[in-house]
């Protein structure tokens, strides 16, 4: 038997087996959820009866011309009753849950169109109720294990490219780098000189120069972190700054020998080298000297001044070659360079450190000196400071310490050396408490100021 019914949404005829009723399902056509009613709500068409067999030759008797007789009418009864005319709606399967409810047993959607009644006698063949050229029978498309695998070896193909690719670049830049192995000393310098800013590379008015100028001349500006300590002060038409270590920290000098690979490549590349520094430097001095005058005048806000540390101060401190070369320890830290003293250049490394590492500092997303030195810090004396330079600025150039500057934030600032916030001091401190220190000796210079 089966149960035959029209969608209630979209009128679609559709025929499914006698145990699907009462269960719900979704229509083929509209995809929306109905109800099979328990019994036929549509009146089920005889099917057409199969031909009766074509009796033998020979005479025919009374009963044989009785059996031709019936046998020739159940095909015209058949004909004029049992094969209805086409439906206006096309006939749709439902699609329900893949187990019965009741037996456990598979519904077959497909099984359905070709059920044959119950009704009618064993001797007549199923006839299917014939669709509509309007419409074609929905088809599933099974997806083939090959199309999975196919898939599979292309992300695999990918991925094998990515590796390569990126493996060769590693190669082709590791072939690149300078590579030397270098020695350090652990001792604290004599002094390291303060570097001056002349107040002619600023660019602010006057009126905001010289209230910062007058600050600076009765109260020294400490920037302190566990790592250094920087101090910017004023004399006259000038900005003093000067670097000392901090609580944690011991100066490291490392050498670049007089032959080193380093110092022939810096000396072919000194314009390239040389222009982030500049570039860096064009503005920050000003920008400092009118941040501080927002300070001074109650008008600025908070944070504000120690981002200069990184943008103004340190690269006051150290030529070209400094401002491109970064130290970094066994546990993944990066200190900047604080110095340059003739051939050698100044850190600022934890205190006991023996090994280490010098590179290349990464500014924005390139980095312009490719170095990877090996240092290994030595308790011999301190070589002769007072030769030349390893990267004197040539004679067209300003020298480190007056040079203009613009801010790269995103290329300068280490994370690892931000100013610590409590040790960040922002009120004015005197001169004393720069002389505190026993790594710092006084300036003659300050001290007769005072």
């Amino acid at each position: 038997m089966t149960i035959e019914f029209l969608c209630v949404h979209c009128q679609a005829h559709i025929r499914v087996p006698d145990r699907a009723g009462g269960r719900g399902g979704e229509c083929p056509r509209c995809r929306k959820k109905i109800k099979v009613p328990k019994k036929s709500t549509l009146t089920a068409s005889a099917p057409e009866a199969a031909p009766a067999p074509v009796p033998a030759s020979g005479p025919a008797t009374k009963s044989s011309a009785a059996t031709k007789t019936t046998s020739s009418a159940i095909p015209a009864a058949a004909k004029a009753t049992s094969i209805p005319k086409p439906n206006e709606h096309d006939e749709l399967e439902i699609e329900f849950s893949s187990v019965d409810e009741a037996t456990g047993e598979e519904v077959s959607p497909t099984a359905s169109r070709l059920a044959a009644p119950s009704s009618v006698s064993g001797t007549v063949s199923p006839v299917e109720v014939p669709q509509t050229a309007s419409k074609k029978p929905r088809t599933v498309k099974v997806r083939r294990r090959g199309d999975s695998n196919g898939l599979l070896m292309g992300v695999v193909a990918v991925i094998l490219v990515t590796c390569l690719g990126g493996a060769g670049y590693w190669w082709s830049t590791q072939k690149s780098i300078l590579k030397e192995q270098v020695k350090a000393y652990a001792q604290a310098p004599e002094s390291l000189p303060k570097v001056s800013v002349r107040s002619t590379s600023l660019m602010v008015d006057e009126a905001t120069r010289e209230k910062v100028f007058k600050a600076l001349e009765r109260n020294q500006l400490p920037l302190l972190s566990s790592v250094m300590e920087i101090y910017i002060s004023a004399k006259g038409d000038e900005l003093d700054i000067a670097v000392n270590r901090g609580k944690q920290t011991q100066f490291v000098a490392v050498e670049i020998p007089t032959e080193s690979p380093i110092r022939e490549y810096f000396q072919k590349n000194f314009e390239t080298l040389a222009k982030p520094q500049l570039d860096l430097l064009k503005t920050s001095g000003s920008e400092f000297v009118e941040a501080y005058g927002r300070q001074l005048s109650g008008k600025g806000t908070p944070g504000e001044i120690p981002r200069f540390r990184d943008s103004f101060a340190l690269p006051q401190l150290v030529g070209p070659l400094g401002f491109h070369l970064v130290a970094k320890t066994g546990d993944g830290n990066s200190y900047r360079c604080v110095a340059e003293q003739g051939p050698l250049l100044w850190f600022l490394l934890p205190a006991g450190v023996k090994n280490f590492n010098v590179e290349g500092r990464p500014i924005g997303n390139q980095t312009f000196l490719p170095v990877q030195l090996q240092v290994t810090v030595t308790s011999d004396p301190l070589p002769d400071s007072k030769a030349e330079p390893v990267n004197p600025p040539p004679a067209t150039q300003p020298a480190p310490g007056n040079m203009e500057m613009k801010d790269d934030e995103k290329g300068m600032k280490d994370p690892e050396e931000m100013p610590d916030k409590k040790g960040m001091v922002m009120e004015m401190k005197p001169d004393p408490a720069m002389k505190s220190d026993a790594d710092m000796k006084p300036d003659p210079k300050t001290s007769a100021d005072k």
